[in-house]
């Protein structure tokens, strides 16, 4: 937390003392400085907790963090931002022992704090945001550590602390309803992360799974990238949302998605919803290695997602029915460290990464107070996947289930203005017509995992 605290005084300082020395010819000083910067600050609490059957190791922890962030005012279009955090264990369940029976790691409950020292429950602090931007018209180009929010690469912050990357970002809205996004990214901190990686080390710092053949994969530590250049282009109307991205990973993979939504009117208030995803992508350069057994994205291979939305939407309540179908002609690959999935029928606590020959089903309600202050969601889906034993398409060994959410979210006012509550309760449960080895089913099926998070800012 010391390191925090010196880097943000320093840049505030070195700040400050850029604007003073224009302060004679612009009239700006340090208090104007001040003043028109914007302060804000974060406190979290996040309770979790793992009920697995039988004799499935359980656990549960308790987080609290809280952090601070500044963005100054423009001068000629250029501004900084810079922000830090630190996380406390509370208490936990020892998150560094492993299940007796099958020998896995915990899943959930480390991502609150660092995944890569589940025996650290104090010094977990990080410097996220540090930049310079600068913004003409509708235009901004951002250097250096920065949040975005892309459908591969985004801040996923189901946790305590989100992914931050570091890298350059454009952003121009060139014209009416038009956006263009254009990134290269460098370096990044993922989610439950306390330290900063370069693009290749970040691959694997989650769970690497197998590789095609049923070995253990290798690639973590192993894999080699320059970085990640994003494009988007983002058009929006009363009928059509329209978004196009390519993530371009060096030497890796390139995955582009083609992503439409239609809004038909209903009435006044109402409207039927259409959306349509198609994602392709292919490997590139050598995958990360040049030996198939280190290597992330075996170099020639290939996979397609479709993905489809049907939805009614009101005022207050939203109801989806969703579909996806990820091709048997490969894996769908994208680090997890890096962002959430941007399909249809991803629900939180589970993913689709690392599969192929998938067909699944969710429907998700959605239904926010007039007031706004309340939002109740519940959604199911079943998921059919590959057997657990067709290494080939089932990276993670995930058997076919079915999963069911249940989330209240409540912003208090008055008195408790600014603080919010919400409540996770996802379920999962096998739909294998086949026993399952222990391995397969611990923190992935027949399970319960309960969130409790309250936030605080101002």
């Amino acid at each position: 937390m010391k390191t925090i605290f010196t880097t943000v005084f320093l840049i505030v300082i070195n700040s400050t003392g850029f604007v003073l020395a224009q302060s004679k010819t612009d009239s700006v000083s340090l208090k104007h400085f001040l003043h028109k910067g914007n302060f804000s600050v974060q406190i979290r609490t996040f309770f979790m907790n793992t009920i697995n059957q039988s004799s499935l190791k359980d656990d549960a922890a308790i987080a609290a963090g809280a952090g601070i962030r500044y963005e100054s005012p423009e001068w000629k279009g250029l501004s900084v931002g810079m922000s830090g955090y630190f996380i406390y264990n509370i208490a936990s369940t020892d998150l560094s022992k492993k299940d007796s029976i099958t020998g896995q790691k915990n899943r959930y409950e480390i991502g609150l704090f660092d995944i890569t020292d589940p025996a650290n429950k104090h010094d977990l602090d990080r410097m996220e945001e540090l930049f310079i931007r600068y913004s003409i018209h509708k235009t901004s180009l951002t250097f250096g550590r920065q949040f975005i929010n892309t459908p591969f690469i985004n801040k996923q912050d189901g946790r305590m602390r989100p992914t931050v990357t570091e890298g350059i970002w454009l952003r121009s809205a060139v014209k009416n309803n038009w956006q263009i996004d254009v990134g290269w990214l460098r370096r990044m901190s993922p989610r439950t992360t306390v330290s900063w990686y370069t693009i290749g080390e970040s691959i694997g710092i989650y769970s690497p799974g197998v590789n095609p053949d049923g070995t253990k994969s290798g690639y973590p530590g192993n894999t080699s990238s320059n970085g990640v250049l994003l494009t988007g282009i983002k058009y929006k109307n009363q009928f059509l949302n329209f978004q196009f991205w390519n993530t371009w990973v060096e030497n890796i993979m390139n995955t582009f998605l083609l992503q439409q939504e239609f809004n038909f009117s209903l009435s006044k208030k109402e409207k039927l919803v259409l959306g349509l995803q198609y994602v392709y992508q292919y490997g590139i350069g050598n995958g990360g290695n040049t030996d198939i057994l280190k290597t992330y994205y075996i170099p020639g291979n290939n996979t397609w997602v479709a993905s489809s939305r049907l939805g009614y939407e009101n005022k207050n309540w939203k109801s989806h029915l969703n579909f996806i179908h990820i091709s048997n002609n490969g894996r769908f690959l994208m680090p997890r460290e890096w962002g959430r999935e941007p399909f249809y029928t991803f629900m939180a606590r589970e993913r689709n990464e690392g599969l192929g020959g998938v067909n699944a089903f969710t429907i998700n309600n959605e239904l926010t107070s007039k007031n706004k202050n309340w939002k109740l969601n519940l959604g199911y889906g079943r998921y059919f996947l590959p057997d657990t034993d067709n290494y080939l398409l089932n990276k993670y060994g995930m058997p076919s289930y079915q999963q069911m959410n249940f989330q209240i979210d409540h912003q208090l006012s008055g008195f408790l203005k600014n603080l919010d509550l919400q409540i996770l309760l996802a379920w999962k449960g096998s739909i294998e017509t086949r026993n399952l080895k222990p391995g397969n089913t611990i923190n992935r099926v027949n399970m319960l995992n309960t969130n409790f998070v309250i936030n605080y800012h101002f």
